[in-house]
C-alpha cells in the first residue's frame, strides 16, 4: 500500500486482499474498514464494513 497527501487529500494506491481502516477516534469510536476484493481494468469490487449506525450508501450519479 502506499500513499500520497497533498493539500488535505490522500491518494491510495492498494492492491487486491488488501484492507484500509478509517476510524474516528475518541470513547465512542466508530471503525470502518473498505478491503479490495477484485479489481478487472477500470472496476473494483471493494467490501465495506461499518457498524449499523453508519449509513453506507452508493454516491449520486452524475449526468
Amino acid at each position: 500500500m502506499s500513499t500520497t497527501a497533498k493539500d488535505g487529500k490522500l491518494t491510495v494506491d492498494i492492491k487486491t486482499g488488501e484492507t484500509m481502516k478509517f476510524s474516528t477516534g475518541g470513547v465512542d469510536s466508530l471503525e470502518i474498514s473498505l478491503k479490495l476484493l477484485h479489481k478487472h481494468g477500470q472496476v473494483a469490487r471493494v467490501l465495506v464494513q461499518a457498524p449499523e449506525a453508519v449509513k453506507i450508501r452508493r454516491p449520486a450519479r452524475v449526468g
